[in-house]
């Protein structure tokens, strides 16, 4: 009974655009200060979701993301440039591989890629073989595995729509890619998954030592495009967000010079 009122009071915000904009708001201060805001689907259940990545959710199952989508090229664009291809480089939440393998395809062959579900390993090596015979492979919970990497090791650490994904007991995260990385930390979120756990990730980072030097949106679907800086919360409700930061210690980089 009390998950069909929940069902039905979830239904009524996602009518109103103001709802949904004001529940974003108190979501991302839950999730900014470790706590689970009400209407997100709970770290047990989620974390039991992307781990098992089995038929009975067809968006979770790895196949899907060997996929490739203008998303891919857009979340590169602006860092690739200032990397050498002997960086190192580590995406978390690789799932089966296809950011890396965009990267292996434009020279870079130091990659490690850290992912919590089971199966995505067996797709990877199937996909993409000639990324799995050189790609370091890390199964277990993103933060924990993090903990055991070398810190300052990293060129490039970045995340594809994952970081709205881990729980707010895991904010630890940000202070571990924070020390892992030596350069740069690439993330493109969906911002706006108010049912997800969304962050203020400039301030998340800042916590941590890092500083945003680029920051848009883009629209998804057929129409993809840059928005404009303008952009409204609306926006932000509807589309993917790309955010690039560097260590505040060594400033800003010739990129924005």
């Amino acid at each position: 009974m009390l998950r069909e009122f929940r069902k039905k009071l979830i239904h009524s915000f996602e009518q109103s655009q103001y709802f949904r904009e004001k529940y974003l708001q108190l979501a991302i201060f839950c999730s900014n200060h470790g706590v689970e805001h009400p209407f997100s689907a709970g770290r047990v259940k989620t974390e039991r979701g992307f781990r098992k990545q089995d038929s009975h959710d067809p968006q979770r199952m790895p196949y899907l993301y060997t996929k490739y989508d203008d998303a891919v090229g857009l979340l590169f664009e602006d860092v690739l440039p200032f990397l050498e291809k002997d960086s190192n480089i580590l995406e978390i939440g690789c799932n089966a591989g296809r950011n890396l393998h965009h990267l292996f395809s434009k020279g870079y062959k130091n990659l490690t890629g850290i992912e919590i579900g089971i199966e995505a390993e067996k797709v990877m090596k199937e996909i993409f073989p000639e990324v799995h015979k050189v790609a370091t492979f890390i199964v277990g919970n993103a933060y924990e595995e993090l903990c055991k990497l070398p810190s300052s090791h990293y060129d490039l650490v970045f995340t594809h729509g994952v970081l709205v994904n881990i729980a707010p007991k895991w904010n630890g995260i940000f202070k571990e890619i924070a020390r892992v990385s030596k350069s740069y930390v690439l993330t493109l979120e969906s911002e706006g998954s108010y049912k997800a756990y969304p962050r203020d990730f400039e301030k998340m980072f800042k916590r941590v030592n890092y500083k945003q030097i680029l920051y848009k949106l883009y629209r998804a679907g057929n129409n993809r495009r840059i928005l404009a800086p303008d952009f409204t919360g609306y926006d932000k409700l509807f589309n993917n967000t790309i955010r690039l930061f560097v260590p505040i210690k060594k400033g800003i980089p010739l990129l924005l010079k």
